[in-house]
């Protein structure tokens, strides 16, 4: 057997590891969404666990309510997590990537439908969701 061969075979089977495992990633170790810091257009800053991610903005719980906030009311929105590919500005959509990895990183990927809402209004015994784009 070659060298080459020899030591392709060795580091294969000792495995390869590149960049962070899911245990030192910390939203993949617990059932919370990442946190989204948020400033809106007339100057309001919500921070909160980032709930689901829609496609004309963001559902955030804050201490005390959720609040959809529409990207056009977006001035700055960062997310604190190593890795982000990016953050939305001046009421830009994301792009694929950093909706894609947004949905990933948020409490319900695949989004909050009426039912799923109502339940999670009653659990944290608010009324309804406080809406930027009213």
């Amino acid at each position: 057997m070659s060298r080459v061969r020899m030591l392709f075979l060795a580091v294969a089977l000792t495995g390869c590891h590149v960049g962070k495992g899911v245990e030192d990633f910390a939203p993949a170790t617990r059932p919370e969404g990442i946190e989204a810091r948020v400033v809106t257009r007339n100057g309001g800053r919500i921070v909160g666990e980032l709930l689901a991610v829609e496609d004309s903005g963001l559902l955030i719980r804050t201490v005390k309510s959720f609040v959809f906030v529409p990207y056009g009311q977006i001035r700055q929105g960062r997310f604190p997590v190593s890795g982000a590919p990016g953050a939305l500005d001046d009421g830009r959509r994301p792009g694929n990537e950093l909706e894609r990895w947004l949905r990933l990183l948020s409490r319900y990927p695949q989004g909050v439908d009426g039912d799923l809402l109502e339940r999670l209004l009653a659990a944290y015994g608010f009324e309804e969701v406080e809406r930027l784009d009213r």
